[in-house]
């Protein structure tokens, strides 16, 4: 016997701009990005004439541009602030959720304990409160090749008396739509084992999260101009989490893989570097990752209490991730903390009790 059940879901939530995007003080933080007017050597440098765009306060920039050194560490200070401090506005912004899926849960003969879902999403939030990132505000400043003086995009940038890039201005604002869709797909299994003579179950778990698509509508110095960060670093394309593990009444035992798909520093850096013919340029792409954890616990019942002893291991093979230098992305200064955990293997136990 088997049971095929179907979902389908639309819902609707509006958010209020926070105290924190409205009022937030301004601080300053260490940001990713690339100054398109540094470095005399590149052949794509910026010219002269786009780069004094920024140059308001630097009067003798024309002199700085012919030596202006590239930055090595690829950072610059992000002064970060509420709409209130830039004068801006905020409106609501509006999420619309839409998922459809098929959920498959037998309920007899060998199959029974089997649970499987497949589950399509797609969000869409108009008016959307975010601010844009340094790559996009210097790329809408330096593509406009008549009203820069006006550009509110170039507004952001400030370079210092030396011509080197003082601060870019994040505030923010609400942009046209952010859009993300995808497809969730979850497997559970649990096989008792007593028909082999062993006491306990087996359990298997599997989790799927595939990224369709997921980019960034605003408006633009020509127009509308959408941003794609499906794959970029902090958005794979793929996450996998799977577990084995037997348990019985006294103890437990569970092996957890997680795994990240390859990811890339940004779509418009990618696009860059193949139009200008680079192959495969360093702290662009980042290859797929595999990291394995293992734990065990027991829960015996002695000295008038229940006890529980765990032990386990977390990044089992000491898995580091790709390297991912600071600055080498505009959407995170250290992708490979947030992305692939803790670098490094570690270990922990705990006992527990209950009287």
């Amino acid at each position: 016997a088997g049971a095929i059940r179907f979902r389908f879901s639309i819902n609707r939530a509006v958010r209020a701009p926070t105290l924190q995007d409205l009022y937030a003080p301004q601080q300053i933080q260490l940001g990713g990005s690339s100054d398109p007017c540094t470095d005399p050597t590149d052949p794509d440098r910026a010219s002269l004439t786009e780069c004094l765009r920024t140059a308001r306060n630097d009067p003798n920039f024309a002199a700085h541009y012919a030596t202006l050194a590239f930055n090595p560490a690829s950072q610059y200070n992000e002064q970060v602030a509420g709409a209130a401090a830039a004068g801006t506005t905020l409106r609501p912004e509006v999420a619309i959720t839409k998922t459809i899926g098929v959920i498959f849960a037998p309920t007899g003969g060998f199959m029974r304990g089997l649970s499987a879902s497949v589950d399509y999403y797609n969000i869409k939030v108009t008016n959307a409160i975010s601010a844009l990132d340094n790559e996009i505000l210097l790329h809408q400043c330096y593509s406009d090749a008549t009203n820069f003086a006006g550009n509110e995009f170039c507004q952001s940038v400030i370079r210092g008396a030396d011509g080197q890039i003082l601060q870019i201005n994040q505030v923010p604002q609400n942009l046209d739509r952010i859009s993300t869709s995808g497809i969730d797909t979850s497997f559970a299994y649990r096989l008792p084992l007593e028909g082999v003579g062993v006491a306990g179950d087996l359990r298997l778990d599997f989790n799927w999260t595939h990224v369709i698509k997921k980019e960034t509508q605003y408006q633009g110095i020509n127009g509308t101009e959408i941003s794609n960060t499906r794959g970029q670093i902090s958005s794979p394309t793929d996450v996998v989490r799977a577990r084995i593990g037997y348990t019985n009444k006294l103890w437990n035992i569970d092996w957890r893989v997680r795994y990240i798909g390859p990811m890339m520093s940004s779509t418009d850096s990618v696009a860059a570097n193949e139009a200008a013919g680079f192959a495969n340029p360093l702290y662009l792409y980042y290859g797929a990752y595999w990291r394995h954890d293992i734990g065990a616990s027991i829960r015996p019942e002695f000295g008038g209490g229940k006890w529980r002893l765990s032990v386990g291991i977390t990044n089992l093979f000491d898995k580091t991730g790709p390297n991912v230098p600071e600055g080498a992305t505009p959407f995170d200064d250290n992708g490979y903390t947030l992305d692939y955990g803790v670098v490094g293997r570690s270990g922990f136990a705990s006992i527990e009790v209950k009287f």
